[in-house]
């Protein structure tokens, strides 16, 4: 309560604050109310079109990873079932970078079925687990 006051007091002296040019908060609260209008606009396909299948933000933080290690790789070689995302030919070896709604990772909350459409999805994602399993065992 007291240090309520003295804030009150300390406001009151110094009146509102006052931006002469945006300040760097207000920049970035403009940028986001401004990409919540254009997802807000966008179609739903438009939205989905926009869903990666190469260059995740996991395959590349793997893949830096990996180069940082002084490892080298070829990526996404289509010769191979299910087009792994490094490949290193030399050690004979692929490595699959999943995300965890697409393949149902178990026990991770980013892995939550949708909750409409669900006779949609469940098939669908039942689908990419039984490619992952057959990809695997044609390796």
């Amino acid at each position: 309560l007291v240090r309520q006051t003295k804030l009150n007091r300390l406001s009151e002296k110094q009146g509102p604050p006052q931006f002469d040019t945006p300040s760097l908060y207000w920049q970035k609260v403009n940028q986001c109310q401004a990409r919540q209008r254009q997802a807000a606009l966008l179609s739903r396909s438009e939205v989905v079109a926009r869903i990666r299948s190469c260059d995740t933000k996991p395959e590349l933080a793997v893949r830096r990873a990996m180069h940082a290690a002084g490892l080298r790789y070829r990526l996404h070689s289509k010769g191979l079932p299910g087009q792994p995302d490094p490949v290193f030919a030399s050690r004979r070896t692929a490595l699959f970078v999943h995300g965890c709604f697409w393949h149902c990772h178990l026990r991770c909350r980013h892995a939550a079925l949708p909750a409409t459409r669900q006779d949609y999805w469940l098939p669908k994602l039942a689908r990419n687990i039984e490619r992952d399993r057959e990809s695997q065992a044609a390796l």
